[in-house]
């Protein structure tokens, strides 16, 4: 399904987001000095809405393609948490600019499960204007590991990963069995 910018807009006025309860300091959910993304979901469809502030501006009142980046991968990365209910790490990620995006001007980021393989999955995610035109678009592929795995990765101890993991999750879980 396709949804208008408008369509999404007027569905995020209606409902809540998504629950965040992470505890850490990822730069585009909870970081004070972060993009401080709020999530919605819709068929599937993770998106958000976001204007790029000045400080965040690169050349002559564009975003900076990092910033830009950065949407587009927080929204991959929760696409990946809520409809697959796991962590997943990016493996790749591929960024095509295909128009300019604009500070001070209202965007949309909406991300997909492209592909979905046990041990990994395939997120498109893009940027919409309010006029629905793409502004930029990215596939990333998002590794899976198993929380044991993370631990070792982050360097963890399993039982704080595992804490780490319910706290985020058990919120999301239960914001899932309310909306059925």
């Amino acid at each position: 399904m396709v949804y208008t910018a408008k369509e999404l807009k007027d569905y995020m006025l209606k409902y809540p987001p998504i629950p965040n309860y992470y505890s850490g300091n990822c730069f585009g959910c909870v970081n004070p000095v972060g993009l401080k993304l709020k999530f919605w979901i819709l068929d599937g469809i993770v998106f958000t809405s976001y204007i790029i502030p000045e400080k965040y501006s690169g050349f002559q009142g564009l975003g900076h393609g990092g910033i830009i980046a950065t949407l587009l991968d927080e929204t991959s990365a929760w696409t990946t948490y809520v409809n697959i209910k796991k962590f997943g790490v990016t493996q790749n990620f591929m960024l095509n600019y295909i128009k300019p995006v604009f500070i001070d001007t209202e965007i949309i980021v909406e991300g997909k499960i492209a592909s979905d393989e046990k041990t990994h999955i395939i997120v498109h995610a893009h940027i919409k204007n309010l006029n629905d035109q793409i502004l930029v678009e990215s596939n990333s592929t998002w590794s899976l590991p198993d929380l044991k795995t993370l631990a070792k990765l982050f360097n963890k101890e399993l039982e704080e990963l595992e804490e780490i993991h319910n706290t985020f999750f058990n919120p999301i879980n239960k914001f899932f069995e309310k909306k059925k």
